[in-house]
């Protein structure tokens, strides 16, 4: 028997709490946007301007200066004693972060951390924070600033391990802390801060300020209606385990929370106290900053709890956290040791029966959904929504039989005899189960992503058990030493198994066969070079399936996209059903019919971590629909779908975006809406761990399978790490082989309260994947063709799009009203347009690394190359009829009379030839539940006309937003007179002249926040806000007046550029490269710092050793980069890097040199002289910018004959021969650009399917 026992990440005390102490109830309010641990953004800065001070939202709450600068930070530590360090550098004194730190080692006479600024500052205030209990401190030091003491102290009296000096107010550049004596082994130094004004701190200033009947005005900000902000008490709230905060409308970056309670307690004491939050916060009990953590959590969202040790005074004390998260759903737990069981609770298991005791086993025994915190509100509201529903037959016996056990246990004293009792009845309801199927095989990966298709183990096999009598057999259906497994159903009278399976001398080609469940009649149904996995049935005798016969790749990996199709039972009449832009996974029928699948969908400008969820499609590729999931973070992915029999909700496994198929089992149920919370859309079944994150744990479920909405059959198991591969015999199927470190994969029973028992555990470590019974199934009704038969053979996107190829495939779309949903937020009237936008799909493999998060590189901002398809007239009521190309990655903007986009669509469609798609508005149901009847809107304007056809524009791309093709022209014509020359005005260059991976206006634009961008490596996954991105918040218009400009911009130039931001800044309009060779392309296959194998030498050697002697100590400031991979505070080396710039992670491992030189438009390929990186250093009567001074206030390059300038000159011009040797495809112009290169397709790509061959021309 295996159970599950509720232990805690943290190992608490088993002790009561030394004295009394009694917890108040939680009061939160927000959120409110904030600055104080990240970087303003300064796009929306400037577009509200300076009075956009709400970013300061403590002093809201508490007016007192906290947010007053703390000069530290600003400052270079160093350490000039000549004492070796202690393994802990300066810079941990000063870095913000009071987990790192500075120490030397002990037995020195005087110790010496010192602060050196650019220039001199002014301050009066010094904090030290120190190790707890004075275990390592400074005791006896002094404060010296330029040479003169202005503070001594001896025996320093910590209070919350932090001592405060005043003095009087000095000015200086240098600060020194001389230590003499210390507490403890040596004279650590968890942070310094320096302050002008010192953050308050008294009890009399903090407890008035806590107004729990009080209000707090927000001023305007794009997206929140409501400006008013109120304590709210939570009373679901539960101490020790993970609570969800309140977020704001999307995008929600950057929003503080804050949470308060009371806390009496009868002594003066000191209390351990842990606490957990994803990001950032902060700590204060009674008026006094205890503490604040101010590190990021990593691509998993996780952070373990923090223990602090918290000074209590006798009576009522006041506990006020603040909570800041970068994105996305946020939460925190809170536990007093000795008090609480957990903080952040997970399970283990426990697979030897002897490692439960009786009690512990009975304990862990459900007899109905139980729900807990974390997991669900306070009731399941799903588990009360679902009983409206009719029980099926055998659930309801279930039930039945589980109320009579309970009775029957319920007074046995005797705790084996009820542990059998319990053990006995799960025995008796395995033994019950119907003949079962599974898939016989070694563990293997099975990633989220795109490589699911390409793994599989050796050996294989195709078994079926009969559970009624335990201990026998299992008999082989089919074996091949020679094929691999992957994946099989079952047809709906049970009779045939469809199941994919490769040779080995194959590598990419997975093929689609079928076998008798007796093991006869096995026929190959599908052949070729491309992966076809996921085979099941249809109603009508076809079959769904998944395959990369499409031939477009995944946006991460360098792997092709498998996308849905469906084919006759012999393999004829293949038929393209999905347009996905990214892959398909794990196809099932639904009760009515439909073909139910996860569906990977990055949307539109949505966070890259989830938006794993469940769509619907029917079996012709009409009516597209989403079923679940889209805006849910957590779990990212729901894999595994499967519809229970007769029942509207869904069993899957609630795993992570990147790793295995493998998590926790729930259920969800759409009848609240497709994006319903936790407890009201889905629950967890199995409870492993409450955040899941983008990991996968030592454990997890896979290829669930309903008998029921009460009974189901699971595999259980997984890697406890990677081990070392150590390859069975591929021959034999049962041979005994080394233990490869992993635990197999389990056949279990589980029932909806999270009962399990070990049906089958295959031996040999062998994994059991895919069970389900041999039994008939109910057909359901087949769903008619709702559209003609049409021809569907490859096409290269990129050839398609740019020549209009297969535009004679349309389909229709209306939308009834498109101020349904959004009419809070755009004034009726106000929508003019519908822009009709195509994401295009990638048609050409990753390689040479990733810049800008993904390779081939196309902009700062999206990750797609971008089409405008045309614009459609909106009616006066809100309606819109018009056609769309079919089967592409489409989606819709709604656009006022100036062509900015209102409301961007946040997920992506496709139409089927022929298809009339019709949709209510923006957000459809999202409130109202499904079933529910939107609102009667009557006859609409745009149905009384023919569908319109999309008005192209005339750019003569076909719509494709290409920068240097659509959007620079309109700079050239404008702008560039006044913004060029090797000393532009406003120091804005507009030109076209080349950067490392774009153009300077290009860059200028996107790093001086001229225009607003999304990441989408730091966003969340909620629905969009109107109004709060891209053009309407750009400060573009500034400079495309006539005030401006001096002449007017014409409606047609300034919508290219609103339209090129609406998109989200693309620069490349293809996937191709002019480079052949891909180890020459560099990253993200743009790279003209790196091309033709030679490495960065011009920028690494002269340019790298000039800027780090002469530039770096003025430039270098500390930031903190917010992205998904590698989140910290960093040094760089510009004063315009902004949040957006540093969190695209684009200053990873890869990006030093970037982050050491500075935005690249400092470096003109085109114009070497013209690099700002030269131009700004050198003096104004020597032709430059004269930006840049000594500190005796003379130019750092008094003349062109400087000899760093020469050397710098020199090295930049390295880099402007190997581009023009080696030519950027943004550099042949609009005929090159409207002529694809040959794509890399299965059919041309001797690579295989895999990974294209380097010498295939086009990548």
């Amino acid at each position: 028997m295996m159970k599950k026992l509720f232990i805690s990440t943290i190992l608490l005390m088993a002790f009561s709490v030394a004295a009394e102490i009694k917890l108040g109830d939680w009061h939160v309010i927000g959120p409110f946007k904030d600055e104080e641990f990240g970087n303003i953004d300064r796009t929306l800065a400037y577009r509200f301007g300076p009075e956009l001070d709400y970013f300061k939202s403590l002093g809201i709450l508490l007016e007192e200066p906290d947010q007053r600068e703390n000069l530290a930070l600003l400052a270079k530590a160093s350490s000039p004693d000549g004492i070796p360090a202690q393994g802990h550098n300066p810079s941990g004194a000063n870095d913000g972060n009071p987990d790192s730190y500075w120490d030397d080692q002990d037995h020195g006479k005087q110790y010496v951390l010192q602060l050196d600024w650019k220039k001199p500052v002014s301050f009066s205030n010094v904090r030290l924070s120190g190790y707890a209990h004075h275990n390592f401190a400074p005791k006896t030091f002094s404060l010296v600033a330029d040479g003169n003491v202005v503070a001594e102290v001896q025996h320093a009296a910590y209070s919350q391990n932090q001592l405060v000096v005043t003095f009087k107010l000095v000015k200086a550049r240098r600060l020194e802390l001389r230590v003499n004596k210390y507490y403890g082994g040596s004279p650590a130094v968890r942070e310094i801060e320096v302050f002008k004004t010192l953050p308050a701190e008294a009890a009399a200033v903090f407890i008035p300020q806590i107004d729990l009947s009080g209000s707090y005005e927000m001023k305007p900000f794009p997206g929140y209606l409501d400006l008013e902000r109120k304590w709210e008490v939570r009373k679901d709230y539960a101490d020790g385990f993970y609570n969800l905060l309140p977020r704001g409308p999307a995008p929600s970056r950057m929003e503080a929370v804050y949470l308060y309670r009371t806390i009496e307690s009868d002594s003066d004491q000191t209390i351990p106290m842990y606490f957990r939050m994803q990001d950032f916060f902060k700590v204060w009990v009674n008026g006094a900053e205890a503490f604040k953590h101010n590190q990021l959590a990593g691509w998993s969202r996780y952070q373990k709890p923090m223990k602090q040790d918290v000074r209590l005074k006798k009576g009522t004390n006041h506990l006020l956290i603040k909570n800041v998260s970068r994105w996305a759903e946020h939460g925190f737990s809170f536990a007093v040791e000795g008090m609480h069981d957990v903080t952040d609770p997970f399970y283990v298991d426990v697979h030897e029966t002897d490692k439960l005791t009786a009690e512990q086993y009975a304990g862990a025994f459900k007899f109905k959904a139980e729900p807990i915190p974390m997991y669900s509100p306070a009731e399941y509201e799903l588990e009360k929504s679902l009983g409206s529903f009719n029980a099926s037959p055998a659930a309801a016996e279930y039930d039945r039989k589980l109320d009579a056990l309970k009775k029957k246990t319920a007074k046995m004293k005797n705790a084996d005899r009820k542990r059998q009792k319990l053990e006995a009845f799960l025995d008796e309801e395995v033994k019950a189960l119907p003949p079962i199927l599974f898939i016989a095989k070694p563990l293997h990966d099975q990633n989220a992503i795109a490589p699911y298709m390409t793994q599989g183990s050796l050996p294989s096999a195709i078994c079926k058990l009969d559970p009624s009598k335990p201990g026998s057999e299992p008999k082989v259906i089919y074996s091949d030493p020679d094929m691999r497994i992957y994946d099989m159903s079952l047809s709906f009278d049970g009779k045939t198994i469809f199941f994919s399976a490769k040779k080995e001398n194959k590598p990419y080609a997975w093929n689609i066969y079928e076998i008798g469940n007796a093991g006869q009649g096995l026929k190959q149904i599908t052949s070729g070079d491309t992966a076809d996995i996921s085979p099941v049935e249809l109603p009508s005798g076809r079959l769904a399936f998944i395959s990369t016969r499409k031939s477009t790749f995944v946006e991460c990996q360098s792997k092709y996209a498998g996308l849905l199709f469906t084919m006759n039972r012999d393999g004829s009449d293949v038929r393209l059903i999905s347009a996905n832009i990214d892959s398909d996974h794990s196809p099932r029928v639904t009760n009515d019919g439909q073909i139910m699948f996860t569906r990977w969908d990055y949307g539109v400008e949505k966070n890259v971590f989830a938006r794993h969820g469940l769509w619907t499609v029917n079996p012709d590729g009409t009516n597209l629909q989403l079923v679940y999931g889209n805006t849910i973070e957590d779990p990212g992915g729901l894999w595994w779908a499967s519809s229970i029999p007769d029942r509207p909700e869904i069993l899957a496994v609630f795993g992570p975006h990147h790793n295995h198929h493998a998590g926790m089992i729930g259920l969800v149920w759409n009848g609240k809406g497709p994006e319903a919370p936790r407890g009201v859309g889905y629950r967890w079944i199995t409870r492993e761990a409450p955040v899941y994150g983008d990991k996968t744990y030592a454990d997890g479920y896979r290829t669930p399978w309903p008998l029921n909405e009460k009974q189901f059959l699971v595999s259980y198991g997984g890697e406890k790490h990677r081990p070392e591969w150590v390859s069975p015999d591929p021959k034999n199927w049962k041979v005994k082989r080394p233990y490869n470190k992993y635990t197999p994969l389990k056949l279990l029973y589980l029932d909806a309260y999270g009962n399990e028992r070990v049906i089958y555990e295959a031996p040999d470590n062998l994994s059991v994947y895919n069970g389900m019974p041999v039994v008939p199934r109910k057909n359901p009704a087949v769903i008619a063709d709702k559209i003609p038969p049409f021809n569907w053979s490859f096409a290269d996107p990129e050839k398609m799009n740019r020549t209009d190829a297969g535009a004679d495939l349309m389909g229709t779309m209306m939308v009834q009203d498109v101020y349904q949903g959004i009419s809070k937020h755009v004034k009726r009237g106000d929508a003019k347009y519908i822009a009709v936008m195509e994401q295009i799909q990638k048609s050409r493999i990753l390689s040479g690394g990733e810049a800008w998060g993904h390779s081939p590189l196309i902009g700062r901002g999206t990750v797609h190359a971008r089409r405008l398809i045309g614009l459609v007239p909106v009616e006066e009521d809100g309606s819109a009829f018009f056609k769309v190309p079919a089967l592409r990655s489409v989606s819709l903007n709604v656009l006022n009379d100036e062509g900015k986009t209102l409301m961007r669509m946040g997920s992506d469609i496709h139409v089927m030839p022929g298809e009339n798609l019709s949709c209510i508005g923006c957000h459809e149901q999202r409130e109202l539940g499904y079933g529910v009847a939107p609102p009667a809107l009557g006859q609409r304007t745009a149905l009384k006309k023919p569908a319109v056809v999309p008005e192209k524009q005339g750019w003569g791309t076909q719509g494709i937003i290409d920068y240097s093709t659509v959007i620079q022209p309109v700079w050239d014509k404008h702008c560039v007179e006044c913004h060029s020359g090797s000393v532009p005005k406003g120091g804005v260059n507009m030109t076209a002249d080349k950067t490392r991976f774009f153009n300077q206006s290009y860059d200028h634009l996107i790093d001086r926040d001229i225009v607003d961008h999304l990441s989408v490596f730091s966003l969340d996954h909620d629905e969009g806000t109107p109004n709060t991105v891209g053009a309407m918040v750009s400060r573009i218009d500034e400079f495309m007046d006539k005030k401006h400009c001096g002449s007017e911009i014409s409606w047609d130039d300034k919508f290219r550029v609103y339209c090129w931001i609406d998109a989200n800044v693309p620069y490349y309009g293809t996937y191709d490269s002019l480079l052949v060779d891909g180890k020459a392309r560099g990253l993200g296959m743009r790279d003209s710092w790196e091309t033709k194998n030679k490495a960065q030498q011009w920028a690494e050697g002269d340019l790298q050793e000039m800027f780090d002697r002469r530039c770096a100590d003025c430039h270098e400031r500390d930031a903190l980069n917010m992205s998904w991979l590698i989140p910290a505070r960093m040094k760089v080396y510009s004063d315009i890097w902004g949040d957006k710039a540093l969190t695209s992670h684009g200053m990873g491992k890869k990006w030093k040199l970037v982050q050491k030189l500075g935005p690249e438009f400092r470096i003109n390929l085109s114009n070497p002289s013209h690099s700002l990186l030269l131009q700004a250093p050198l003096a104004k009567d020597a032709g430059g910018a004269g930006m840049c001074k000594n500190e005796d206030g003379s130019p750092v390059f008094a003349d062109k004959d400087d000899p760093d300038y020469q050397k710098s000159l020199k090295a930049i011009e390295v880099g402007q021969d190997r581009l023009e040797e080696y030519p950027r495809i943004d550099m042949m112009g609009k005929e090159a650009f409207m002529n694809p290169l040959p794509a890399c397709s299965p059919s041309n790509n001797p690579g295989g399917p895999g990974g294209c061959d380097e010498d295939v021309e086009g990548l």
